[in-house]
């Protein structure tokens, strides 16, 4: 199933659109923050793809901070907990 969630965090608008059977099948991450190379927001999506609702809570955080240090990136406006709740949010 499709899942969306869309917020206002700090000033920024982030969406989240998640296709959900218990795996995360496909992730989608937009909105008007800033992510330091583009290819952060990519690789997010690329790392959150296939966690099961069993891995949740340990790895879903892991995994978004993993992918920021594997791009030597930045998020600006936003922070990895937002895009976790957000995640969590549009599954449940």
């Amino acid at each position: 199933m499709k899942y969306k969630t869309e917020d206002k965090i700090n000033g920024y608008s982030v969406r989240v659109e998640v296709e959900w059977d218990n795996v995360i099948k496909k992730i989608r991450i937009t909105g008007d923050f800033f992510a330091y190379p583009e290819s952060v927001i990519e690789k997010i999506e690329e790392k959150l793809a296939g966690l099961s609702a069993e891995a949740w809570e340990s790895s879903l955080l892991s995994r978004i901070n993993d992918a920021i240090e594997e791009e030597k990136g930045r998020l600006v406006g936003i922070s990895m907990m937002d895009i976790s709740k957000l995640v969590k949010r549009a599954v449940s």
